[in-house]
């Protein structure tokens, strides 16, 4: 379902990329997309993300003909495609938030009235608003199940807002604002790669200064949206929740690396430029597949079926997050991370995720049991470490999220290829 969304995705941005800069320019929408990390990862892994982002598209290409052309086709389009996004998956709202306030606008600025007053009073009566807005609502209603389990969709609304007080990262201050503008701004150049975050804010600075290309900046209410409607509401940030704004950008991205190929062949520079940036986020964006193709992990599992018997009791420490798949004749069986938790099961081998491993530390019993299993006071003894090595050409190993032994909270690039470690009773 991810690959096929993914496939979807590159679709999507090349038909709203064609919709600004033409056809030939928009296959450079779908690189820049394409060659992003984050969404390289997400496409192969069994989440919600990709989908939701195909959906977020069409929603995207409503919008951008809503822009060109204003129909009511554009309208049903942008409300049936963002319910389908918000419905497959929630944080999608808040890329959504403010496009009403921009259509209206949009609306207002296509009406024949002489006056401001006069354009806004004749969108605000327009049919094709309040058709689109009819089709969002009736779109959710459907998809979101409301007619037949209402209920169900009141127990989805309330469950997401009781997770609001476990959600913020920094105080409600104004330092702590700047920082998650801060953080995210970081996410956005970890996600795309500098090069592409690069193109992207360049391309931005030449929509504002050509005419013909200022309408493009409405897209932008998309990014803004979310970091107002999600990241200073909840005060919290993560990569994956920044898709919506990644798929803009990389509309702007790509319109720059068509105006450096265009400029390249005129001007030896702009097409070596173009192909630095193009070559650099190819090795960035590739990092993440050798990543997963050379996950320690694999490593961690053909060890465990090489070495385990028929009913060898294999741990699995903490709730099975991030671990390698056990199979027989091995049995995997669940560790809690606890000393009394070990004790109760007694494996024979205990699988550990370092990486991930570093959470337990939190709490003193978590410190307890890493800290026995280190020393051997808990009856065990390493027999296994690994961490695949990368190459060194995958840029993406340099970034910050991957220095260091311990997660990072604001992305899940870094849960890949993980040291893993064995550990096995003595006695055995």
């Amino acid at each position: 379902m991810s690959l096929l969304a993914g496939v979807g995705c590159l679709v999507v941005v090349f038909l709203c990329t064609a919709e600004l800069t033409g056809a030939r320019r928009a296959v450079a929408g779908s690189v820049a997309l394409l060659l992003t990390p984050l969404f390289l990862y997400y496409s192969k892994t069994a989440n919600l993300d990709v989908p939701s982002l195909f959906w977020f598209g069409w929603a995207m290409l409503g919008f951008v003909r809503i822009i060109r052309y204003n129909r009511l086709a554009d309208y049903l389009l942008l409300g049936t495609g963002a319910a389908a996004a918000v419905a497959t998956k929630d944080q999608h709202y808040a890329n959504l938030a403010l496009l009403p306030i921009a259509v209206l606008l949009i609306n207002a600025l296509m009406q024949p009235s002489p006056t401001w007053s006069g354009r806004l009073g004749r969108a605000l009566v327009d049919s094709k608003l309040w058709m689109g807005a009819a089709a969002a609502v009736g779109a959710s209603a459907v998809l979101h199940n409301m007619i037949f389990n209402f209920s169900g969709f009141v127990a989805h609304v309330e469950e997401l807002v009781g997770y609001g007080p476990i959600l913020p990262l920094v105080p409600a201050t104004v330092a702590g604002y700047y920082e998650l503008t801060r953080r995210t701004g970081e996410l956005f150049a970890l996600g795309m790669g500098w090069a592409w975050f690069g193109a992207a804010l360049f391309g931005v600075v030449v929509a504002a200064v050509r005419k013909d290309r200022r309408c493009w900046l409405w897209l932008l209410f998309v990014p803004l949206s979310f970091h107002l409607a999600y990241t200073w509401a909840t005060r919290n940030v993560h990569d994956r929740y920044l898709y919506g704004g990644v798929f803009v950008l990389t509309i702007f991205a790509g319109a720059s690396l068509a105006d450096l190929v265009e400029a390249g062949r005129r001007t030896r520079p702009a097409r070596l430029l173009a192909g630095a940036l193009t070559a650099y986020s190819l090795l960035y964006a590739v990092s993440i597949n050798v990543m997963m193709t050379r996950d320690a992990r694999y490593e961690a599992r053909q060890w465990v079926h090489r070495h385990a018997r028929n009913g060898t009791k294999v741990g699995l420490l903490g709730a099975g997050e991030y671990m390698p798949v056990i199979e027989p004749p091995a049995l995997p069986i669940r560790v809690y991370a606890d000393v009394e938790g070990l004790a109760r099961v007694k494996p024979e081998l205990l699988v550990v995720n370092a990486r991930y491993a570093k959470r337990y530390e939190a709490r003193p019993e978590g410190q307890a049991l890493l800290a026995g299993l280190d020393d051997g006071s808990l009856g065990y003894r390493e027999v296994f470490r690994y961490r695949a090595p990368i190459p060194a050409w995958a840029l993406l190993q340099y970034a910050a999220p991957f220095s260091g032994t311990r997660e990072s909270i604001l992305t899940n690039l870094d849960k890949v290829n993980p040291e893993m470690v064995i550990y096995q009773r003595a006695g055995h």
